[in-house]
C-alpha cells in the first residue's frame, strides 16, 4: 500500500512489528521507534501497550500501559518495553499492539490500514519457542494392570505410550501384542499396527494402544502379555534399544483383593515416586512425592492428573526457593535447581510433610489454603503471583527460607526407585532399588519383583514384618504379616539394602544375597538343585538388623498395617535421579 507523507520538512516516524517467544518466566518484549534522520528537536509522543486481534490477555499473557516516550535531539530512535509472561500453557500464537498517537517535531509514516494519520500501530506477536529437532526426543510406557472380564464381554484397555521431548517431526512406529503366561484368542485378542504421535512444540504427548482382554470364566493366578514398539522413526526408546516392551498383568475377576473389612484393593492405586520429566499416574486416587533427596537436580517437571482424587505431598526438608502461582497452574523452583509445575493446581490437595513409606500422614492443605498458609500468596485471577521462600517443616508448616537440604538425586538418568504395591515390578534399565515397606504393599497382594538389568536392590524399609520366607539358589519368596507374597527372581543378583529411607536420604545396611538370608532371615541358600530352605519370622530393625518376631509383634504390625488402606504416592524426581515408584 502507498505510504503517505503529510510534511516533507518534518522527521518520519516508524515503529516495526516484532516477535518475542514466550517464557521460560518473563521475557521482554521491544519496539524500537525510529525517525528517518536524528532530531533537530526533542520529538515526543504517546504510546499505549493494548490488546488487539486474536488477542493475548492482559495480566495473563502480556503487561499493558501507556505512557510518553521521546526522541532526544540529535537521536534516531528510541524504544517502549513490554513484558511477557509465561502461562505455561502450549498455544497457538497470540498477539497485542502498540499504538503511538499526539506526536510532536516529526510525523507518522503512515502505511494505511491499522494507521491513522493521528497514529500509528504495530503489532507484538507472543509465540511458543519452536524447537529443534531434539535428538533425544524419546518414547516411554508403563506396564498395566487390568481385571479380566466376569462376562465373556472383551474389555478394552489401553497402553500410553510417551513422547518426552518436543518434535517437529512426525514419530511414527509398530505395534504388536505378544503372548506371554496369558494366550492369544483365549485371554487377549492378538493386535498389531502402526502408531504415529503429530509434531508438536509440547515437551510431551501420548498416544493410546488399546487391546481386548477376554473373560474365560475360569478361576486362575495372574497371567501376563506384551506390548512391542518396534521401528521407530524421528525419536528413540528411552533405554537407546531398538525395541520396548511393555507388560500387561491380567488379575482373574474372581481373586481380587479384599482387606481385612472387606473392601476391594484398588489397582489403580499407586506411589510413585517422581523423579524427572513428565509424571502422570491416570486412574486412581494418586500421590505425587516431593523430596529434595529423590527429586533430580536441576530437574524439570510436569506433573498432571485429571482422573481421581489426587495429592501432592511436599516432604520434610524440601526447599522452595520460589513459586509462580496462576489460577490453575504452580511451579515450584527447589532449592536443588529442579522446576516442578503443576497443571490443574487447583484439582490437586497438598499433603505437608508426613512419610508414606512409614505410614505417616501429613497436613491436608487445598490449593487455596497450600497457597496462602504454605506459599505466602495469592491465588490470582488473571496472571500471576510470587511465592516467598520456603522449608517445609516435620509438623506439617512452613518457614520463611530455604533453610533445608539442598538435597537432589544423584543417581543416572535410568536409575529408578520402584516402591512394590502389587503385581509384577520391573524397570529394565539402570540401577534400581524396590522398596518394601508395608505401609505401602497392599494387603494379600502378589508381587514378582524382576530386573536383569543394571545392579539392582532390594530395601526392606524399618518395621517391615516377615511371617516366613522360602529360599532357593536363585528364587525368594517373602510372605508378609499382611498377607502379601513377594517373589524375586534371579534374587543372587540383588543386593538387598535393610532399613533406610530413600525419601530422608538415609541408607541401610547392605547385603548379598547370601549374606542377606543368612543374616536376615535366618537360613541358608541351597546348592542348585537342592531343595529349597525356609525362614523364620522376622522385622527389620532401624539399624539394618532382623529380630525375631514373636506372633504379638506380628498381629499388632498387622493391626497397624491394615489402617493404610488406598491411594496412590508418586515421589517426584528430575531428570538425572532415581524414581521411586510404587508399582
Amino acid at each position: 500500500m502507498e505510504q503517505t507523507i503529510e510534511n516533507p520538512m518534518l522527521p518520519q516516524l516508524t515503529v516495526d512489528d516484532i516477535f518475542v517467544n514466550e517464557g521460560p518466566g518473563t521475557q521482554t518484549a521491544t519496539f524500537v521507534i525510529n525517525i528517518d534522520s536524528p532530531a533537530a528537536k526533542a520529538i515526543t509522543g504517546s504510546f499505549e501497550v493494548r490488546e488487539g486481534f486474536s488477542s493475548a490477555v492482559t495480566g495473563e499473557d502480556f503487561q499493558a500501559g501507556s505512557g510518553i516516550f521521546t526522541i532526544p535531539v540529535g537521536e534516531t530512535n528510541t524504544t517502549v518495553e513490554v513484558n511477557i509472561f509465561d502461562d505455561f500453557i502450549p498455544e497457538e500464537s497470540e498477539f497485542f499492539q502498540l499504538v503511538l498517537s499526539d506526536l510532536t517535531n516529526a510525523q507518522f509514516l503512515n502505511s494505511g490500514g491499522r494507521d491513522t494519520p493521528a497514529s500509528i500501530v504495530a503489532i507484538g506477536t507472543i509465540q511458543e519457542p519452536i524447537p529443534e529437532n531434539d535428538p533425544f526426543v524419546f518414547l516411554t510406557v508403563d506396564d498395566i494392570t487390568v481385571y479380566e472380564p466376569a462376562s465373556l464381554r472383551p474389555h478394552v484397555t489401553e497402553f500410553l505410550v510417551v513422547r518426552n521431548g518436543a518434535t517437529t517431526e512426525l514419530i511414527t512406529g509398530q505395534f504388536e501384542m505378544l503372548e506371554d503366561t496369558a494366550s492369544v484368542e483365549t485371554d487377549f485378542f492378538a493386535a498389531s499396527g502402526i502408531f504415529s504421535i503429530l509434531p508438536s512444540q509440547k515437551t510431551y504427548d501420548t498416544v493410546r494402544i488399546e487391546v481386548r482382554v477376554i473373560g474365560d470364566g475360569l478361576p486362575e493366578d495372574m497371567e501376563t502379555f506384551q506390548l512391542k514398539l518396534f521401528n521407530v522413526v524421528n525419536a528413540q526408546f528411552a533405554d537407546g534399544k531398538d525395541t520396548l516392551l511393555a507388560t500387561a498383568n491380567v488379575i482373574d475377576a474372581d481373586s481380587e483383593s479384599i482387606d481385612d473389612d472387606s473392601n476391594p484393593v484398588s489397582l489403580d492405586a499407586h506411589i510413585v515416586n517422581v523423579q524427572r520429566g513428565v509424571v502422570s499416574s491416570a486412574a486412581g486416587n494418586d500421590t505425587y512425592v516431593l523430596s529434595s533427596f529423590v527429586v533430580d537436580s536441576n530437574a524439570r517437571i510436569t506433573i498432571t492428573d485429571n482422573q481421581g482424587t489426587n495429592e501432592i505431598q511436599l516432604f520434610g526438608g524440601l526447599g522452595v526457593t520460589n513459586s509462580i502461582i496462576a489460577s490453575d497452574t504452580a511451579r515450584l523452583d527447589l532449592s536443588n535447581g529442579a522446576q516442578v509445575t503443576i497443571l490443574g493446581a487447583s484439582s490437586f490437595n497438598y499433603e505437608i510433610s508426613g512419610d508414606p513409606l512409614a505410614g505417616i500422614p501429613g497436613t491436608i492443605n487445598n490449593y487455596t489454603n497450600f497457597v496462602v498458609n504454605i506459599l505466602g500468596s495469592s491465588i490470582p485471577q488473571t496472571g500471576t503471583n510470587s511465592g516467598d521462600a520456603i522449608t517445609i517443616n516435620a509438623d506439617g508448616t512452613a518457614s520463611a527460607g530455604t533453610s533445608g537440604s539442598t538435597g537432589g538425586g544423584t543417581a543416572g538418568p535410568n536409575d529408578d526407585i520402584l516402591i512394590a504395591q502389587r503385581g509384577v515390578v520391573s524397570k529394565a534399565a539402570g540401577d534400581d532399588t524396590y522398596v518394601l515397606s508395608l505401609s505401602t504393599v497392599d494387603d494379600n497382594a502378589k508381587i514378582t519383583i524382576s530386573d536383569s538389568q543394571g545392579a539392582n536392590t532390594v530395601q526392606l524399609f524399618e518395621g517391615l514384618s516377615i511371617a516366613s520366607s522360602i529360599v532357593a539358589s536363585d528364587t525368594a519368596l517373602l510372605t508378609l504379616t499382611n498377607g502379601a507374597e513377594i517373589t524375586v527372581l534371579s534374587a543372587s543378583s540383588f543386593t538387598y539394602e535393610t532399613s533406610g529411607n530413600p525419601l530422608a536420604g538415609t541408607s541401610g545396611q547392605t547385603n548379598g544375597y547370601t549374606n542377606f538370608v543368612t543374616g536376615i532371615l535366618g537360613t541358608i541358600v541351597p546348592n542348585a538343585g537342592e531343595a529349597p530352605a525356609n525362614g523364620g519370622a522376622v522385622i527389620i530393625n532401624a539399624d539394618g538388623s532382623a529380630s525375631t518376631a514373636s506372633e504379638n509383634q506380628r498381629s499388632f504390625l498387622r493391626t497397624q498395617d491394615n489402617q493404610i488402606q488406598e491411594g496412590d504416592i508418586e515421589l517426584i524426581q528430575a531428570p538425572t535421579a532415581p524414581d521411586l515408584m510404587l508399582g
